[in-house]
C-alpha cells in the first residue's frame, strides 16, 4: 500500500519536473527564430535574444540545446566583430557531448571559427578549418545528415557552402584555376537538391563564379553568371544590390561607363527599397558611382556623389563612437531570465522539490543514521582529496606562471612564423601597447594592432609582407592606412613614434 502511494508520489515529481523542462526547450526554439529574425539587422537585439536563449539552455542540461544555442551565439558575436568572444563560444560547444558525437555540429561551429580568422587575417588556419569541415562532411555517413533546428544546418548546403569558400579564398590571392575547381564543385553540389528556401546560397555561389570569370578576363561568362544570381533574387522578389554592383563591375571592364552608373544606382536603389543598413556598402557603391562619373567627364554629378560617400564616411566613423564592446559585455553579463516567466517556473520548481523531498524522507528515513558515521569518513577524505587538488593547482598555476615567461627573442621568432599566438606572446611582453593604443584611437582592429606589433618590433615592410604571406604594396598601404588613423604627420617615423608611445 506504502509503495503504490510512493510510486504514484514519484511519477507526479517526474510530470513536474519533465513538464516546464518542455516549456524551457519551447521557449529556447522561440528566442532563437527571434534571433535569427534580428541577423545581420540588429545584431545586438540577436544577441540579446541568443543569449537568453543560453541561459535557459544551460539551466535544463539538455547538451544539443546548449550547443545550439552556443552556434547563435558565436555567430552573432562574429557579426558584431568581438571575435574573442566568438572563439570561446566555439572552444566550450566543441567540447559539448552533443557537438563531439555529431560531425555536422562540429563542421558548423568551424565553418564560424572560419570566419573568426578571415577577419582576423589568419588566412592560413581559414582554410585549415575549411578544408577540415570538407573532410568532416565527406564521411559516407555524412552526405544526406542535417539538424532540425536549423535550415541552413544541412550537411550538403554547409559542404556546398565551404567549397564556395574556399573558391573565395583563392580567387582572393588571383589562383583562377584553383578557384574554379572548388567553385564548380559547390554548384554541382548545390544543384542536386531543390533551391526552395535556398536561394540566397546559390545566388551568392553564382556571384563567386561570376568573380572568378571577371577576374581571369572572361567578361561574357561573367555576365551570365551575374544574370543567373539577379534571376534567382528577382524570382523570390529578394535584395539585388549585391548582383546590381556585380553588374556594374562588368560593365566598368567592358567601358560601358553609362551602363555601369545605372546598376550602381539600382544598387542604392535596392538598399532603400528592402532598407537594408550597410553603410560601408552604400559608402562603397557612391564612391564607385563618383568616380565612374569623373572617368565620363560628368564634374556636378562626381562631386555629388562624392559629398554623399563623405557623408556615409562620417556616418560611419560616429556609428563606431558608440562602445559597441561595452554593450555587448553587458549583455553577456547581465541575468537574461524574464522575470515573470521564473516566477512561474520557480512555483513548479518549489512544489517538486517538496515533494520529492517528502518521498525522500518517507522512504530513507530510518537509514539516516546508520549512514551517518559512512558520511563523516567519505567527507575527510573528500576534504582530504580537495586539499591535495588545491596543492596540485597551486603547483601548476607556478609552472604556468614560469612558462609565460616570454622572451623577446621567442616574440621574434613566432612573429617570424606568422603564428596565432605571436600577438599574445607580444602583449606578454608589451601589456600596455594595446592599451596605449586605443587609447589613441579606439577603432583599430585585431589585424591594425598585429601589423603595428611587427613595426614595434622593427620589421621592414619586405619581412612583414614575406611573414604574413602578403604582398609587399599591401602592406605599405596598410601602413599609410594606420599612420591616418593614428595622426601621423608627414615627417613622423612610424617604429620611432611607437617606440615613444608605448
Amino acid at each position: 500500500m506504502y509503495k503504490k502511494k510512493y510510486w504514484f508520489i514519484f511519477c507526479f515529481f517526474l510530470f513536474q519536473f519533465f513538464y516546464p523542462q518542455q516549456q524551457e526547450i519551447e521557449r529556447i526554439n522561440f528566442l532563437l527564430q527571434r534571433s535569427d529574425e534580428y541577423a545581420l539587422k540588429d545584431d545586438l537585439k540577436s544577441m540579446q535574444l541568443a543569449k537568453k536563449a543560453s541561459s535557459i539552455a544551460e539551466r535544463t542540461g539538455n547538451s544539443l540545446k546548449i550547443a545550439e544555442t552556443y552556434l547563435y551565439m558565436a555567430k552573432c558575436l562574429e557579426h558584431l566583430n568581438s571575435h574573442k568572444e566568438s572563439l570561446d563560444y566555439i572552444e566550450k560547444g566543441l567540447r559539448l557531448k552533443a557537438t563531439v558525437n555529431n560531425d555536422l555540429l562540429k563542421a558548423a561551429f568551424k565553418e564560424i571559427k572560419a570566419a573568426n580568422y578571415r577577419v582576423l587575417g589568419l588566412e592560413d588556419q581559414e582554410l585549415q578549418e575549411y578544408f577540415e569541415i570538407i573532410n568532416l562532411l565527406s564521411k559516407k555517413e555524412n552526405l544526406n545528415s542535417k539538424l532540425s533546428f536549423s535550415r541552413t544546418l544541412n550537411s550538403k548546403l554547409l559542404f556546398s557552402r565551404t567549397n564556395a569558400r574556399i573558391a573565395n579564398f583563392y580567387l582572393d590571392k588571383k589562383n583562377y584555376d584553383e578557384a574554379t575547381q572548388f567553385i564548380n564543385n559547390s554548384i554541382r553540389i548545390h544543384e542536386t537538391f531543390n533551391h526552395q528556401n535556398n536561394w540566397d546560397g546559390i545566388s551568392d555561389i553564382y556571384l563567386v563564379k561570376g568573380y572568378i570569370y571577371l577576374g581571369d578576363k572572361k567578361e561574357d561568362s561573367a555576365y551570365i553568371y551575374f544574370n543567373k544570381a539577379y534571376n534567382i533574387l528577382e524570382k523570390e522578389n529578394q535584395c539585388k544590390y549585391q548582383t546590381f554592383y556585380a553588374i556594374a563591375e562588368y560593365y566598368l571592364t567592358k567601358k560601358e561607363y553609362q551602363k555601369a552608373l545605372d546598376c550602381f544606382i539600382k544598387s542604392l536603389d535596392e538598399m532603400k527599397k528592402f532598407k537594408v543598413v550597410d553603410i560601408l556598402s552604400s559608402s562603397d557603391i557612391n564612391k564607385q558611382i563618383s568616380e565612374t562619373y569623373r572617368i565620363i567627364g560628368d564634374k556636378e554629378k562626381e562631386k555629388i556623389y562624392l559629398e554623399e560617400y563623405y557623408k556615409e564616411e562620417k556616418k560611419f566613423r560616429e556609428s563606431k563612437k558608440v562602445n559597441i564592446q561595452a554593450v555587448v559585455n553587458s549583455i553577456l553579463n547581465e541575468k537574461n531570465e524574464d522575470l515573470k516567466y521564473n516566477k512561474q517556473q520557480n512555483y513548479w520548481i518549489i512544489f517538486s522539490i517538496i515533494a520529492f523531498a517528502f518521498v525522500i524522507f518517507a522512504l530513507f528515513y530510518f537509514k539516516y543514521y546508520k549512514s551517518k558515521e559512512k558520511q563523516v569518513k567519505e567527507n575527510k577524505i573528500h576534504i582530504q582529496e580537495k586539499e591535495s587538488e588545491i596543492i596540485e593547482k597551486n603547483k601548476y598555476t607556478i609552472e604556468l606562471e614560469q612558462k609565460l615567461q616570454v622572451s623577446l627573442e621567442e616574440v621574434i621568432e613566432e612573429a617570424k612564423k606568422s603564428s596565432p599566438v605571436f600577438f599574445e606572446k607580444f602583449q606578454s611582453l608589451y601589456p600596455d601597447f594595446q592599451h596605449r593604443l586605443l587609447d589613441i584611437n579606439s577603432s583599430l582592429t585585431p589585424g591594425e594592432l598585429i601589423l603595428l606589433a611587427y613595426v614595434y618590433l622593427n620589421f621592414s615592410s619586405k619581412e612583414i609582407a614575406d611573414y604574413t604571406f602578403r604582398s609587399f604594396r599591401t602592406i605599405q598601404t596598410r601602413k599609410y592606412t594606420l599612420r591616418k588613423k593614428l595622426g601621423l604627420q608627414t615627417n613622423e617615423d612610424l617604429y620611432i613614434w611607437l617606440k615613444s608611445v608605448c
